[in-house]
């Protein structure tokens, strides 16, 4: 049903005139106005199920990876990859953004400590996933792990949910990851 939706909405959006017949969805000789001004727009694709390759390969402009490890990403890439290149697309193509929580701090247990005990710190898990699955620990580590996503091919990265319950934290964690870690991961 998805790849079905994806296709449907890509043809309204990029042809003049639309028509389209599948299973799920149905329609004939539509036009869109006004028309989008980005064309092709952009289809960003995320999930960890079985089909999520095949859907990148055969839609997608960017790739949302959330929460991953340095492993997992890796993994992962490796089996889009093979699927895009059966597709005759190169990862190139793609905008691969990847998503984490965050808590920077003095030391990398102070950081987790403040990320557990904030609202967005969750359920408890296994201490490993917390900092291979996060944006975790002072500046100088969190400019390290996401310089090695960069490295693996990652083009952004994006905190999602900062851990911190109020608006003077959230701010205090933004100018932290802006003047102390961009600066790090822009020299290297």
């Amino acid at each position: 049903m998805l790849d079905e939706g994806l296709e449907s909405v890509t043809k309204l959006l990029t042809e003049t005139s639309a028509s389209f017949e599948g299973e799920y969805y149905a329609y004939k000789d539509i036009s869109l106005y006004p028309r989008p001004v980005q064309n092709p727009i952009p289809i960003y694709i995320s999930g960890h199920s079985k089909t999520t390759p095949q859907r990148i390969a055969k839609h997608a402009h960017g790739w949302l990876v959330s929460y991953p490890s340095l492993k997992s990403f890796k993994e992962f890439s490796r089996e889009v990859e093979e699927v895009m290149e059966k597709e005759g697309r190169s990862m190139s193509e793609l905008d691969i953004t990847t998503t984490w929580g965050m808590r920077l701090g003095k030391s990398r247990k102070e950081a987790l400590d403040q990320f557990k005990n904030s609202m967005q710190g969750g359920k408890p898990r296994d201490e490993n996933w917390y900092f291979d699955n996060n944006l975790i620990g002072t500046p100088e580590e969190v400019a390290e792990f996401i310089i090695n996503f960069e490295m693996a091919g990652a083009n952004h990265c994006s905190p999602i949910h900062i851990a911190a319950d109020t608006m003077p934290e959230i701010e205090e964690q933004l100018h932290i990851l802006a003047e102390e870690v961009i600066p790090i991961v822009k020299k290297a």
